[in-house]
């Protein structure tokens, strides 16, 4: 099959971008015990798709290797916070394969494409009026979530796309 084309790659990223900042740094802030909704499975057979199950958090030169710890992390330690997004961009990193070079079925309307998101902003840890401003950088790759489909019909919250791997930086 095909690869998608480009608009239609552009379009799936560009929405899903948008989408993923949304979501993601409002439950970072508001909604903490959602956050581990965000990220892909971490047993390769969940996914469905081989080559797609979550790999590892890098958060300020930490590695966290499950979403649980992160987000206990965050509620434990970084409470309240409060994020200021300056920018984010994104890019089709592999439009239709696997990572073994297999292309995968329905390709063509974006269902096995990986998005890397750049982010950029400001970071308050604490109460707002004791707290620094500080800026930082996180990246993300994102993976189609399988389940989205069958979660959506049955009315279940959930999210199209789910994180596999993430990087943040703290910038002095």
């Amino acid at each position: 099959m095909a690869q998608p084309e480009e608009d239609e790659m552009i379009k799936v990223s560009s929405d899903a971008a948008q989408i993923h900042v949304q979501k993601y740094y409002h439950a970072l802030q508001s909604e903490q015990s959602t956050i581990c909704s965000f990220y892909a499975p971490a047993d390769e057979s969940e996914t469905k798709l081989p080559g797609l199950a979550f790999i590892s958090i890098a958060f300020n030169g930490n590695e966290f290797l499950d979403p649980q710890d992160f987000q206990n992390m965050v509620a434990d330690t970084m409470s309240p916070i409060s994020y200021e997004i300056h920018g984010y961009d994104c890019q089709t990193i592999i439009p239709n394969v696997d990572i073994k070079g297999d292309i995968i079925p329905n390709a063509s309307k974006g269902a096995a494409m990986t998005i890397l998101i750049m982010v950029s902003g400001s970071v308050r840890v604490g109460p707002l009026k004791e707290s620094e401003s500080q800026g930082f950088s996180e990246s993300f790759v994102l993976v189609p979530n399988p389940l989205y489909s069958s979660l959506k019909k049955k009315g279940e919250p959930t999210m199209e796309w789910l994180i596999q791997s993430q990087t943040l930086r703290y910038i002095n």
